[in-house]
């Protein structure tokens, strides 16, 4: 079911980004939590480039009882 919903949203941002007119991407951050830090930046990535959304965070989700967050954002130029 994860499959599904993951391969329909990312038809859905393929579509978005096909009138070439938009200029937002969607990336994901991995965060990891440290004691002393607070949450750490491990990793980005760009998922889909040039795509009609709107500049904010997306969806945010914690995992190991908080250990580990991964933050959905969308950022524009």
């Amino acid at each position: 079911m994860k499959k599904i919903a993951l391969f329909a949203f990312t038809s859905c941002l393929f579509l978005a980004s096909c009138t070439g007119t938009c200029d937002c991407d969607y990336l994901v951050d991995s965060y990891t939590s440290t004691p002393i830090d607070g949450y750490v930046l491990n990793s980005s990535a760009t998922i889909a480039e040039d795509t009609c959304l709107d500049a904010g965070i997306i969806d945010t989700s914690y995992s190991g009882g908080g250990a580990f967050m991964t933050v959905g954002r969308v950022e524009c130029p």
